[in-house]
């Protein structure tokens, strides 16, 4: 081989390495952009929307007093000025981080929700709610992201803002707003969840309950349950998906899942209150599970509430 051809030869293998170092560089910096420093899905979602205006609450709670505020705004161009920037205060100073644990969890908590108004419309939209502790987001979803930005900030409120404050508040668990919290990285926190009172004698020995089919995504699941009566008398139970409750089961007990605050509350059962089940008779029922909104991969349980603690359960398993 000559010396142009050996010359020309390692060019193209020096150019052959550059293309292939440039890709894997390229592919490097995606995936830091995605993985890492991506947007935050949920406030993606809220300025793609197009809505009158937004419901937005600011809320803290220091262990003993929970207050909170919310936004008042005197005209359209205050508030078309004020969200986008704190939305985007939110979207420019997040990063994704994985080994987020609950002992991350520190006092002051604050949250913000917000919420889509749209006049005349017949679909609700759902809103979003972010909570911040130690310097963490999380996000209605169950994502956390690393945040340098005090959510304290938020609180600060003039004459026009509505504020509330209580110290009537005995655990976290009954803010319904630090429901993030409750299911971060994609888990459930026990810490942060009720213990259900349920037992066995809690359930009818003649009742039979079984998950025959689940449909539908996060926000409108559909959960079908046949429901039989091996017993002598006639069942009396509720089908109100109001009425009806859900658990998680963490290492073998099980927790009362509260229902999401961003989920409409008017997703219910269509068929009542009262229904009852007679001897021998069986029936499918479908409870809309909307209500509790995203819910991460485990074993659950509806829970039918029948009468004189007569219930039902029905176990389904999540992946």
């Amino acid at each position: 081989m000559c010396p142009e051809e050996s010359k020309i030869k390692n060019n193209k293998k020096l150019i052959q390495a550059i293309v292939i170092t440039a890709i894997i560089l390229m592919a490097g910096f995606a995936f830091v952009y995605l993985v890492i420093f991506r947007p935050v899905p949920e406030l993606q979602r809220l300025k793609g929307l197009e809505v009158n205006y937004y419901d937005i609450g600011c809320y803290a709670y220091n262990g003993n007093t929970f207050s909170s505020v919310h936004k008042k705004f005197n005209s359209t161009d205050e508030y078309n000025k004020e969200l986008p920037k704190m939305l985007r205060m939110m979207d420019t100073k997040c990063v994704r981080v994985y080994d987020w644990t609950p002992d991350d969890i520190t006092y002051p908590l604050f949250a913000l929700e917000i919420t889509p108004v749209i006049f005349k419309s017949e679909k609700y939209i759902h809103g979003e709610t972010f909570v911040w502790s130690n310097g963490y987001l999380i996000t209605s979803s169950g994502e956390v992201y690393r945040s340098d930005l005090f959510f304290g900030s938020f609180l600060e409120s003039d004459e026009n803002d509505y504020i509330y404050e209580t110290e009537d508040v005995t655990e976290i668990t009954d803010i319904r707003v630090f429901r993030p919290l409750f299911m971060a990285n994609n888990m459930w926190n026990p810490d942060m969840l009720y213990p259900s009172e349920l037992n066995d004698s809690s359930f009818s020995e003649d009742i039979e309950a079984v998950v025959t089919g689940i449909t539908g995504e996060e926000n409108e699941r559909i959960v079908t349950v046949k429901l039989r009566n091996y017993g002598e008398e006639s069942w009396s139970y509720s089908n109100q998906s109001l009425f009806v409750r859900l658990e998680v089961n963490i290492g073998g007990q099980w927790y009362i899942i509260r229902h999401d605050p961003n989920v409409d509350d008017d997703i219910r059962t269509v068929l009542g209150y009262n229904q009852k089940l007679g001897p021998g008779e069986d029936v499918d029922v479908e409870f809309h599970l909307g209500l509790f909104g995203r819910i991460p991969p485990g074993n659950y349980r509806i829970v039918i509430w029948g009468d004189k603690n007569q219930n039902a359960s029905a176990e389904f398993h999540k992946s």
